[in-house]
């Protein structure tokens, strides 16, 4: 079951890892990105497709009327004319337009007898009083009983209203006197009141004022205001209001002695006013005017802001209500399409942007099926956990929106953290940018939330290329954490909301900042998931995760432990090429541990014939050696070894950025010592290319060093002195000749980075190959100890000899 696992893992692996043309690969990436932006389209649409649309016929659930079957909250600003209430300030505006009237003077004085129209003709005050003060006379004249005077004045129309004692004061004291005080009469309340001949059938109106525009002869119109209890019918006038109202008037203005005479003067005014058309409902002028302030009016808008409910459930639903479920109806489906045109254009664009920058630094990572898989997949269950949080935010709208942010929901820190853990910042950067935008765009443009999607990405990319241990899952989720809080008080402080509550005299960090800023650190200690998620990555995918390269750089692996035991001296070559290239790679700041790794195993495929090598002759018998003397055999050896190691490294699952350094660390280089050996034995043409690596050259810097490490280290082998100088001249050389043959072109390295790798090579070297003294034979050694012990011997023998023959200085001086 095991073997049938491993089978099945390495086909997924070939089909993934197996190199394929640019073409090919650029059709698959072109698919890959259409489908991203399906699914984020699909994604940031989602709240608007999550629902559908309102029934709002006549006899539907949520007609005018009815009630509410469940609120409805506005999604985006709503805004429509307001109709309803248009038209009913219209009407206000227009019930509170002054009537016009047009007053005509003229009717007061008498006619002409240059009148012309019909106008100049018609009945005039002037006349009319003429005539009655005429009859007057006439009945003052009549002999007998005063009774028969009065009977003839009230038969008079002008004065048929006047009772017996007030016809007396119209026949006496003088006729001129009466005429003369009916006339400033009708005069004083001709001015005051509009008197026309009917009541103005007007329903609209509903002002306290009306316009009135006097014509008097050789004066241009002028207008005035007038109040509307001013405005008197002709049927009403002899009311007993209205002719209380003119008793007041010719009571205030006149000096009339007797109250008797004053009314007798009122009802006779009264009855001329009544005779003559001197005022007229202007029609025309009145609505113009009503036109005019109809046309001020402002259409108001009814607004309802994002968040807020347009109706709760079991509301009744209004006229207004309504309207704005209909807006809410087309507005659903009008930012349907715009939404999606919008995220379209804005995706495409930025991807445009985001594979400009990693083809252009990092063309390398993107051209298996493999790595656009690992990218892409996370991308895309990002967007299904953007989805999900979409709907767990759109369930409490109106509270997230005042005490979260949504880009502190979405967790871009834990798959930015993921991807740099295998690409490195370079890729995972971009990467990081264009997820944040997709929240910026979900969270319908809240710029607090680009921002704190924007840093934790940043921060997210930049730690994960610094993880180097399990451990460093931990510390580096507590600091995206600190990070996070950080942005998110800051968002706090910028949205002007309380960071700190006033409870019980003390201050508290207020529930909802505290609130906040735990989702976001949860989100971000997240981030520690990644140690179980990773591998997986490296089982399906094969990536090379800092992690994977540490365990195939174990000594202990069954490769590299056939390559110990099968070509020892291999394995020395190898041991030493990865100090050098190591070396170089920490001073150009490259990829220590994938160099390492790679050259492990850059020459596993002298496995199969350790004894044609030069450097393993020494330990394999003679017999099993390839005859070297035919260079057309040699290089199909020296050839296949490269072709057998990439074979058995697709056998044992190594991670394809391991087995580029198998094929690339030769490049297309030529095999200069067979092919010059050709030229010399046939005498046939030679193809250059049969003695040709076969490639590709090395596509990334890490991969050019070895190349130039593998070449120095075995040429470094040939030197009779080493030395500085020495080791100068020849990396010096062997870089030149990988120049020549134009290898370098395709691995970034720059003339400051091959002056950084000649030094860096020849510390290594320097110190490999340092001076050390003989040491001597044990044979001289202990001959040497012989020697020092005789004439030990001797010393001591002299020593005792001279102590016997001197003589005893005590004896003599006894």
């Amino acid at each position: 079951m095991i073997h049938l696992f491993n089978k099945i893992l390495i086909s997924i692996s070939d089909f993934l890892n197996g190199s394929r043309p640019v073409s090919y690969v650029r059709k698959f990436q072109f698919y890959l990105l259409a489908s991203t932006l399906i699914m984020f389209s699909a994604v940031l649409s989602y709240p608007n497709f999550r629902h559908s649309d309102l029934d709002l016929r006549d006899n539907g659930p949520w007609a005018v009327g009815k009630e509410a079957p469940s609120s409805v909250v506005a999604f985006s600003d709503i805004e429509f004319p307001n109709q309803q209430e248009y038209e009913l300030k219209k009407q206000e505006a227009i019930s509170l337009v002054p009537l016009y009237f047009d007053r005509d003077f003229s009717v007061l004085s008498a006619t002409t007898s240059q009148a012309v129209d019909e106008k100049e003709k018609m009945q005039k005050f002037q006349d009319l009083l003429n005539e009655d003060l005429k009859s007057i006379r006439k009945c003052q004249m009549i002999k007998g009983e005063v009774d028969a005077k009065i009977y003839c004045i009230r038969r008079i129309k002008s004065f048929s209203r006047l009772g017996e004692k007030e016809a007396l004061y119209i026949l006496y004291p003088s006729v001129d006197k009466t005429g003369k005080k009916i006339r400033q009469a009708v005069n004083l309340i001709f001015q005051k009141y509009l008197i026309i001949h009917e009541p103005v059938k007007d329903k609209i109106f509903t002002g306290n004022f009306v316009r009135v525009r006097d014509f008097v002869a050789g004066v241009e119109p002028a207008e005035s205001t007038i109040n509307v209890k001013y405005l008197i019918a002709k049927n009403r006038i002899h009311n007993k209001e209205v002719r209380g109202a003119f008793y007041d008037l010719i009571n205030e203005r006149m000096n009339i002695k007797y109250n008797t005479e004053r009314h007798a003067i009122v009802k006779s005014s009264a009855e001329y006013l009544r005779s003559i058309d001197g005022c007229s409902f202007n029609a025309k002028e009145t609505e113009a005017s009503r036109l005019k302030e109809a046309s001020k009016v402002q259409m108001p808008i009814y607004k309802i802001p994002r968040g807020k409910p347009i109706v709760n459930q079991g509301e009744v639903i209004r006229d207004n209500k309504f309207q704005a479920l209909k807006v809410y109806n087309h507005a659903r489906l009008m930012d349907k399409v715009r939404r999606i045109i919008a995220i379209l254009i804005q995706q495409i664009v930025l991807i445009s942007l985001i594979l400009y920058f990693a083809w252009r630094f990092s063309s390398v990572r993107l051209t298996d099926i493999s790595s656009n898989l690992v990218i892409f997949l996370t991308v895309w269950i990002f967007a299904a956990v953007l989805a999900v949080q979409e709907e767990f935010w759109s369930r409490n709208l109106a509270y997230n929106e005042v005490t979260h942010f949504f880009g502190s929901w979405v967790p871009v820190g834990f798959f930015v953290l993921l991807l740099s853990v295998m690409f490195g910042e370079i890729i995972t950067l971009p990467v990081g940018i264009y997820l944040s935008f997709m929240v910026f765009l979900a969270s319908k443009n809240d710029g607090n939330s680009l921002i704190i999607s924007v840093t934790m990405a940043v921060a997210g990319s930049i730690l994960g290329s610094y993880i180097k241990r399990r451990a460093h899952f931990f510390y580096f989720s507590v600091v995206l954490a600190g990070i996070g809080s950080l942005m998110v008080t800051a968002s706090y402080l910028y949205s002007n909301r309380d960071i700190f509550s006033f409870v019980g005299g003390d201050f508290l960090f207020s529930e909802k900042y505290f609130h906040a800023v735990r989702v976001i650190v949860f989100s971000s200690m997240a981030s520690m998931l990644i140690i179980a998620i990773l591998p997986i990555y490296e089982m399906i995918f094969n990536v090379a995760t800092r992690f994977k390269l540490i365990e195939l750089s174990d000594p202990s692996h069954s490769l590299l432990k056939d390559l110990f035991h099968k070509a020892p001296s291999t394995w020395t070559h190898t041991l030493m090429v990865a100090a050098m290239s190591e070396k170089a790679c920490e001073r150009l700041n490259l990829d220590t541990m994938l160099t390492r790794t790679g050259v492990y195993y850059h020459d596993i495929g002298k496995m199969k014939n350790a004894g044609f090598f030069v450097e393993n002759q020494h330990l394999i018998p003679k017999p099993e050696n390839i005859d070297k003397d035919n260079p057309q055999v040699a290089a199909k050896v020296i050839i296949d070894h490269v072709l057998d190691g990439v074979e058995m490294a697709k056998k044992a699952r190594l991670p394809r950025e391991v087995i580029a350094f198998i094929p690339e660390h030769h490049g297309t280089s030529t095999m200069a010592f067979f092919y010059h050996k050709a030229l010399e034995k046939y005498k046939r043409k030679v193809k250059r290319d049969d003695f040709r690596y076969p490639g590709p050259r090395p596509r990334r810097k890490e991969t050019a060093i070895v190349m130039i490490a593998d070449s120095v280290e075995a040429a470094s082998r040939s030197l009779q002195d080493v030395n500085e100088e020495s080791l100068d001249l020849l990396i010096q050389k062997i870089i030149n000749l990988k120049l020549s043959e134009n290898q370098l072109d395709d691995s970034g390295l720059t003339v400051g980075d091959l002056t950084e790798i000649r030094e860096s090579f020849k510390d290594v070297l320097m110190s490999s190959y340092h001076f050390r003294p003989a040491y001597p034979a044990s044979g001289d050694t202990e001959k040497l100890e012989q020697e020092k012990e005789n004439g030990r011997n001797r010393q001591k023998k002299a020593f005792s000899l001279k102590s016997k023959k001197s003589p005893n200085p005590t004896k003599g001086k006894k």
